[in-house]
């Protein structure tokens, strides 16, 4: 039994012993439990903490992941835009390194120009000036000179006008004029004769023959020739009755003029009238012509005064004088063969005209003899 006790004894503290080796385990246990449930406590605030850390970075997360997808189209699409823009930035960087040295060449013209300029500004303000005193020369000039080419002008149609052209020569027949009247006045005055014949005395007596002196004119400017020489031309009526002088068509001309201005202060009318225009040839074949007065009368007949050639139908004894009316074909036959003994050859009538028309007729003799009668009639 003691044994037993012993045993028991021994069991008893063998649990004690155990009990008492639980019981610090229990202690320690516990200790380490709250030990571990502070920590654990601690840890699941952490982890809570964490958790939410966890939900915001997991929301942080997907934000910047958006962001990062957005900014990494914005990098690709920045990266193309810079890879262009680097290309065109090569491109622009050449070009710019041509433009450069175009600019400087440029700038070399430029400035060589600038001077050239320069110069020309100076030499053209030196030739302003110069155009300006040459302008205001030119005006007085141009001024003068059509000033010069009018009186050219007005001397040029007067001398042509002078020249006896057809269709002016009817106006020299000034009949109506104070210095014809005065020489009708003065030729009436004589003693002897009919009017004809002291009109054909007085021209004979007042107006001596006298060749047109040749002229030297200048040709417009642009004519063939610089000139041209202007040997005969027509004096008015007037003129020749003021001179004292003139050739054989201002004779007539100046006789026809005394005729007519007698009939008109006689009759008060006139009648018909001709300057006649002969043509023909001198011995040796020189051509001649000829200007004589001729005034036809009804009938056949005519009157013939020529004092440039010292010939009338009638009576002629030089120292007496009466004109006379003759038959056509008489006077002008014998007015030609009177010329034939001088030695000119009449071969045909050129032109005929008075106070009023020219008329241009290029007949022969007998032609001439013929229209006569028919305006005789």
């Amino acid at each position: 039994m003691k044994a037993l006790l012993i045993g028991l004894v021994i069991i008893i503290l063998l649990i004690a012993g155990v009990a008492g080796y639980i019981f610090m385990q229990f202690e320690d246990l516990r200790v380490k439990y709250a030990v571990l449930k502070q920590s654990y406590a601690s840890l699941n605030t952490t982890f809570n903490k964490l958790r939410e850390d966890y939900t915001s970075l997991t929301s942080k997360y997907e934000e910047l992941s958006d962001r990062y997808g957005k900014l990494l189209e914005n990098y690709t699409s920045l990266k193309n835009a810079y890879d262009s823009l680097s290309t065109a930035y090569s491109t622009l960087s050449t070009n710019y390194t041509s433009l450069k040295s175009s600019f400087n060449t440029l700038k070399e013209e430029y400035e060589g120009l600038k001077r050239s300029y320069n110069e020309l500004l100076t030499n053209y303000s030196r030739l302003s000036s110069s155009y300006n005193a040459l302008s205001k020369s030119f005006e007085l000039l141009k001024t003068q000179y059509y000033d010069v080419l009018k009186r050219y002008d007005l001397i040029y149609t007067v001398i042509r006008d002078r020249a006896g052209l057809m269709d002016t020569l009817p106006k020299y027949i000034d009949y109506l004029s104070p210095e014809v009247s005065n020489a009708v006045t003065e030729a009436m005055k004589a003693w002897l004769g009919n009017p004809y014949t002291k009109i054909y005395n007085w021209v004979k007596s007042h107006v001596r023959y006298n060749y047109d002196t040749p002229l030297i004119v200048p040709n417009p400017i642009n004519s063939s020739t610089p000139y041209f020489t202007f040997s005969n031309y027509v004096q008015y009526a007037s003129e020749t009755a003021s001179l004292g002088r003139g050739d054989c068509e201002d004779q007539a001309i100046l006789v026809a003029a005394m005729v007519l201005n007698y009939w008109l202060r006689t009759e008060n009318k006139t009648y018909l009238i001709y300057v006649v225009i002969i043509a023909g040839y001198e011995k040796g074949g020189k051509g001649a012509a000829h200007a004589f007065t001729l005034i036809p009368i009804k009938g056949g007949k005519v009157i013939i005064l020529d004092p440039a050639g010292s010939l009338i139908t009638g009576l002629d004894l030089w120292i007496f004088r009466i004109v006379e009316p003759k038959d056509i074909y008489e006077a002008i036959k014998g007015y030609v063969d009177t010329w034939r003994n001088y030695g000119i050859h009449w071969t045909k009538i050129a032109a005929v005209f008075n106070q009023n028309t020219y008329e241009r007729l290029d007949m022969s003799i007998d032609q001439f003899i013929k229209w006569l009668y028919e305006k005789t009639r």
